[in-house]
C-alpha cells in the first residue's frame, strides 16, 4: 500500500520501529500470534493527528472479521524525517501496544476497556524507552518520573482518563521493578525476568486469561 506524499523509506522506517517495539514487548509478554508484518497495517498519515497516532478498528459482524490499522499524524511523519527521538519512540510504542492488545483481545474473544488499553499503553511506552538503549546510568525511578511528568497530553485529550491510566501504569511498574527500582546502572540489554512475570500477569488478567504455570 502506497500512502499519498509519503516517501517509501519513511514507511519502512516506521514499520521497523513498530517491529522493534514488538520485539521489546514480546520479551515481557507471551503473545499468542507471530509478529505482524507492520508495513501491511500502516495507513496513510492524517493531518488531524498532528504529532500523534491512533489505531483504527472496524468490525464486520456479518462476516465475523476485524480490521485493524495504525495511523500516524503528518506532523509525526515530518518529525520522523529528522530522526528518531524519545517522542517518536513513545508514540510508536503506545500505538504498537494498542494494536497488539486489540489483536490479542480479538484472538481470545476478550473485551478490553479504554482505561485498560491506555494503562497497557503507558506501561509499554516505558518499556520501549527503557530497552531502546542497552544501558542507563539513571535509576528506573528517574526514568519513570520522566515518562509520566511534563507536557504529554494532546490538546482536547481526555485528561482524566490518561491521568488514571498513568497512575495505574506507574503502580504496576513500581511493583514489577521494585527489586531494582532505585538501582543505578540497570542493564537494559535484556528483559528483567521478575518484572516480565508480573507484567505478563497484569496483561493476562486484562484479557481474562488463565495465569501461566
Amino acid at each position: 500500500m502506497t500512502t499519498g506524499g509519503e516517501r517509501p523509506d519513511m514507511r519502512e522506517t516506521l514499520a521497523t520501529l513498530c517491529s522493534a517495539a514488538h520485539g521489546i514487548l514480546s520479551a515481557y509478554y507471551e503473545f499468542s500470534m507471530a509478529a505482524p508484518t507492520f508495513r501491511d497495517f500502516l495507513l496513510e498519515p492524517s493531518a488531524e493527528l498532528g504529532n500523534g497516532g491512533c489505531v483504527l478498528l472496524e468490525e464486520d459482524t456479518e462476516a465475523s472479521e476485524l480490521f485493524l490499522g495504525i495511523r500516524f499524524g503528518e506532523g509525526f511523519m515530518e518529525r520522523l524525517r529528522l530522526g528518531v527521538d524519545a517522542q517518536i519512540l513513545t508514540v510508536v510504542a503506545e500505538e504498537t501496544s494498542h494494536f497488539l492488545t486489540l489483536l490479542e483481545a480479538a484472538a481470545h474473544g476478550a473485551r478490553v476497556s479504554r482505561l485498560e488499553l491506555e494503562t497497557q499503553g503507558e506501561i509499554d511506552r516505558f518499556l520501549m524507552l527503557l530497552h531502546w538503549n542497552a544501558h542507563t546510568g539513571a535509576p528506573l525511578s528517574s526514568l519513570c518520573d520522566a515518562v509520566f511528568t511534563g507536557p504529554r497530553f494532546a490538546l482536547g485529550a481526555d485528561t482524566e482518563l490518561y491521568v488514571e491510566a498513568e497512575a495505574r501504569a506507574f503502580g504496576h511498574l513500581r511493583t514489577a521493578f521494585s527489586h531494582v527500582w532505585t538501582a543505578h546502572g540497570f542493564d537494559a540489554s535484556r528483559p528483567d525476568a521478575t518484572a516480565a512475570r508480573y507484567l505478563e500477569g497484569v496483561r493476562r488478567r486484562m484479557l481474562g486469561l488463565r495465569q501461566a504455570a
